[in-house]
Protein backbone atom coordinates (compact mmCIF):
# COMPACT_ATOMS: atom_id res chain seq x y z
CA UNK A 1 0.00 0.00 0.00
CA UNK A 2 1.40 3.41 -0.94
CA UNK A 3 2.05 6.14 1.60
CA UNK A 4 -0.61 8.37 -0.01
CA UNK A 5 -3.22 5.64 0.22
CA UNK A 6 -2.36 4.92 3.87
CA UNK A 7 -2.66 8.64 4.64
CA UNK A 8 -6.03 8.75 2.88
CA UNK A 9 -7.34 5.76 4.81
CA UNK A 10 -5.98 7.19 8.08
CA UNK A 11 -7.75 10.46 7.30
CA UNK A 12 -11.02 8.56 6.76
CA UNK A 13 -10.62 7.11 10.25
CA UNK A 14 -10.40 10.54 11.92
CA UNK A 15 -14.03 11.55 11.43
CA UNK A 16 -13.05 14.92 9.98
CA UNK A 17 -15.40 16.72 7.63
CA UNK A 18 -14.49 17.11 3.95
CA UNK A 19 -16.49 19.69 2.03
CA UNK A 20 -19.38 19.25 4.42
CA UNK A 21 -19.35 15.44 4.26
CA UNK A 22 -18.50 13.41 7.34
CA UNK A 23 -15.84 10.72 7.11
CA UNK A 24 -18.44 8.08 8.02
CA UNK A 25 -20.58 9.13 5.04
CA UNK A 26 -17.57 9.12 2.73
CA UNK A 27 -16.55 5.66 3.95
CA UNK A 28 -20.09 4.36 3.32
CA UNK A 29 -20.13 5.82 -0.18
CA UNK A 30 -16.72 4.36 -1.04
CA UNK A 31 -17.78 0.98 0.39
CA UNK A 32 -20.82 1.02 -1.94
CA UNK A 33 -18.60 1.15 -5.04
CA UNK A 34 -17.88 -2.09 -6.83
CA UNK A 35 -14.53 -3.62 -5.97
CA UNK A 36 -13.23 -2.80 -9.45
CA UNK A 37 -14.34 0.84 -9.20
CA UNK A 38 -12.87 1.22 -5.72
CA UNK A 39 -9.53 -0.35 -6.64
CA UNK A 40 -9.18 1.61 -9.90
CA UNK A 41 -10.01 4.91 -8.16
CA UNK A 42 -7.54 4.20 -5.35
CA UNK A 43 -4.79 3.21 -7.78
CA UNK A 44 -5.38 6.21 -10.04
CA UNK A 45 -5.98 9.00 -7.53
CA UNK A 46 -4.19 7.87 -4.41
CA UNK A 47 -1.33 5.75 -5.74
CA UNK A 48 -0.66 7.99 -8.74
CA UNK A 49 -0.76 5.17 -11.27
CA UNK A 50 -1.60 5.80 -14.91
CA UNK A 51 -4.57 4.05 -16.50
CA UNK A 52 -2.39 1.87 -18.79
CA UNK A 53 -0.43 0.68 -15.75
CA UNK A 54 -3.63 -0.18 -13.85
CA UNK A 55 -5.03 -1.96 -16.91
CA UNK A 56 -1.88 -4.04 -17.29
CA UNK A 57 -1.92 -5.03 -13.61
CA UNK A 58 -5.59 -6.03 -13.81
CA UNK A 59 -5.27 -7.72 -17.22
CA UNK A 60 -7.96 -5.57 -18.82
CA UNK A 61 -8.20 -2.89 -21.51
CA UNK A 62 -7.44 0.74 -20.62
CA UNK A 63 -11.04 1.58 -21.58
CA UNK A 64 -12.28 -0.77 -18.83
CA UNK A 65 -10.22 1.09 -16.24
CA UNK A 66 -11.45 4.43 -17.56
CA UNK A 67 -15.08 3.30 -17.40
CA UNK A 68 -14.64 1.98 -13.86
CA UNK A 69 -13.20 5.31 -12.71
CA UNK A 70 -15.84 7.42 -14.47
CA UNK A 71 -18.71 5.28 -13.18
CA UNK A 72 -17.26 5.20 -9.67
CA UNK A 73 -16.88 8.96 -9.60
CA UNK A 74 -20.46 9.27 -10.81
CA UNK A 75 -21.71 7.06 -7.98
CA UNK A 76 -19.73 9.08 -5.44
CA UNK A 77 -21.04 12.39 -6.81
CA UNK A 78 -24.64 11.14 -6.84
CA UNK A 79 -24.44 9.81 -3.29
CA UNK A 80 -22.74 12.89 -1.88
CA UNK A 81 -25.13 15.27 -3.62
CA UNK A 82 -27.67 14.43 -0.93
CA UNK A 83 -25.23 14.19 1.97
CA UNK A 84 -23.59 17.63 1.97
CA UNK A 85 -24.14 19.60 5.15
CA UNK A 86 -25.41 23.08 4.61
Amino acid sequence: MSKKLREFEDWLQTGEVFRGVSASTLKRVVADLSEVQRECIKAYYFCGKKMPEIAKERGVAVSSVSRAIVRGKGKIAEALKYSVRR
